[in-house]
């Protein structure tokens, strides 16, 4: 395939394997304006498939960025509307991310601001979704390009990311579809053979990193597909990650954050974390440091952790030899830990707090993987097993 019928087969594979897009089911797609050109292939595609309903809805990150400099960001009330109309109609949802970069910097609060007004549509179809399949996908653009590849010559920039993007989601092969569903299955196996495992505890070893903490009561390995009644979809394409909730109060020791976190389009660089009781009481950065001051006095909850996630360090991602610079790839080339809330099993807040689940406004993933991090996990006989030697899961 050329790489114009590999964007198409990538469409593909959004609308199959990310949100298993029914025929004659409605679809939003939530997008920058300037992938107008992958969207009319997206809708397309949709159509093609029987979809009669399809809704855009257009976001721009510059704009966005000229609006935190004059005013408190919020919520556009079209937006929202047309999200209601369309979460209630059964729409799936795509949400299309092409990360921008900015040199000038604004208050962490108005970030803080901007990044809860875009939940809010998001915050919606989870809520009134019922199953009817979520995904994030990133598009290749120019500055996006520019950042991951500025060692090409920039008319190749991005022709180089698009190609990038296409190895990482299985569509530089010929049944993309199908290489995803063997994947999808080889790792719900995993997740049950982590599951039959009963670890007890876990225990993290690298440079600068010697951390040990266990899972929140009764949380089970989650990742890479979500099923609700007969449809599964995926989350985040691409994803390499299965992951588990950290008891809140258990976490102890340090961790060293082996790559650079984007953060509101603003870079945080050589961050260290050190955790007593479950709780960050020391923390520092090589650059971004008041940026990380922030993102951890965010909120009650936002200096424990959410995550765990296990990424073997050789995925296709990571493969690449490339930083995308975007938590969506990167956490997906090493295994990561995240600040703030948990993605876990449905409890109510009591129950979740009772069982050691976190609760914040954020989740933040660090990236901490690398090919000297051994992982442990205890056993119920009180025996250690290697999970993770060299950056390969062994478990």
């Amino acid at each position: 395939m050329n790489i114009s019928e590999q964007i198409r087969s990538y469409a593909g594979v959004l609308l199959e394997v990310g949100v298993e897009l029914h025929k004659g089911q409605p679809l939003c797609i939530d997008a920058p304006v300037a992938a107008e050109e992958f969207v009319t292939v997206l809708a397309e595609e949709a159509w093609k498939r029987g979809c009669e309903d399809v809704e855009v809805l257009w976001n721009s990150s510059v704009l966005e960025r000229k609006e935190l400099c004059y005013t408190v960001p919020k919520s556009s009330p079209g937006a929202l509307a047309a999200a209601e109309y369309m979460a209630e109609k059964g729409a799936a949802y795509i949400r299309l991310d092409s990360p921008e970069f900015f040199e000038d910097q604004v208050p962490l609060e108005r970030l803080r601001q901007r990044a809860q007004a875009n939940a809010a549509v998001r915050s919606i179809f989870r809520k009134k979704g019922n199953g009817a399949g979520r995904t994030l996908a990133c598009v290749p653009g120019q500055g996006w390009a520019d950042r991951v590849f500025g060692d090409f010559p920039a008319e190749k920039r991005l022709e180089k990311l698009w190609e990038a993007v296409l190895y990482c989601s299985y569509c530089d092969q010929p049944d993309p579809v199908a290489v995803w569903r063997e994947y999808l299955e080889a790792t719900a196996q995993r997740k049950a053979l982590l599951d039959e495992r009963h670890y007890q505890a876990f225990h993290y070893v690298g440079p600068g990193t010697d951390l040990t903490f266990r899972a929140a009561d009764g949380d089970f390995w989650k990742g890479s597909c979500v099923r609700t009644g007969e449809r599964i979809s995926v989350p985040n394409i691409p994803t390499q990650e299965v992951f588990i909730s950290p008891h809140k109060l258990s976490a102890n020791g340090r961790i060293a954050v082996t790559k650079p976190l984007n953060f509101g389009g603003e870079l945080i660089e050589g961050i260290s974390l050190v955790f007593d009781g479950g709780r960050v009481v020391k923390w520092s950065a090589e650059r971004g440091q008041s940026l990380l001051d922030n993102m951890i006095g965010t909120d009650e909850g936002s200096c424990y952790l959410g995550e765990a996630a296990l990424v073997n360090e050789f995925s296709p991602i990571a493969r690449t030899g490339r930083l995308f610079y975007t938590t969506l790839y990167d956490e997906n080339a090493s295994c990561h830990i995240a600040l703030g809330s948990t993605i876990g099993p449905p409890f109510d807040p009591q129950e979740k707090e009772k069982r050691g689940f976190n609760t914040s406004s954020i989740h933040v993933d660090m990236m901490v993987g690398s090919e000297k991090l051994t992982i442990r996990g205890q056993l119920p006989n009180g025996k250690w097993e290697e999970m993770l030697a060299d950056g390969r899961l062994v478990v």
